[in-house]
């Protein structure tokens, strides 16, 4: 009978868990702003050039870590 309470006690915790870190994965991970700048850059000839496209927006207020990752 205790470990049928404990059970129940634990069980919303785990749904919970579960639940929040599919969320984590699910949602996007960069903003419309850095995905457009990534893929202009993928579309770039030369490296000086993806290197400039995404250089000129780094001092974006908006600009995360994806840009600083992919000028990387």
């Amino acid at each position: 009978m205790k470990y049928l309470v404990i059970v129940f006690l634990l069980l919303p915790i785990v749904v919970f868990a579960e639940i929040s870190v599919a969320d984590m994965f699910s949602r996007p991970t960069m903003n419309k702003y850095e995905a457009e700048i990534i893929d202009d850059a993928s579309r770039a000839s030369t490296l000086e050039q993806k290197r400039a496209i995404i250089q000129k927006y780094i001092d974006k207020s908006w600009a995360g870590a994806p840009l600083f990752f992919n000028l990387g």
